[in-house]
């Protein structure tokens, strides 16, 4: 796809770099998962769906813009210094 005249284009370098409040910019991705029961999963079998996140290298846990994007994100995940 491509070269329509609605496309977004933006230059990465002029972006600002994501931080916590505590200032953090260096995370890892990493994925949950959750269950589809077999009676919706085309297999008719359980399947896992991922979910990737990102997890903050200080704390150890997911950043407020990620989790809030999921209203039954674990609590013990969400990162609270965000």
């Amino acid at each position: 796809m491509g070269g329509g005249e609605n496309e977004l284009r933006v230059d990465p370098r002029t972006l600002p770099w994501f931080t916590c409040s505590e200032g953090i910019q260096v995370f890892e991705p990493s994925f949950l998962f959750k269950r589809i029961s077999p009676i919706i999963s085309p297999t008719g079998k359980e399947e896992l769906y991922p979910a990737e996140i990102i997890v903050c290298k200080k704390c150890n846990k997911v950043p407020k813009a990620i989790w809030n994007k999921y209203p039954d994100f674990p609590d013990e995940l969400k990162a609270t210094c965000d």
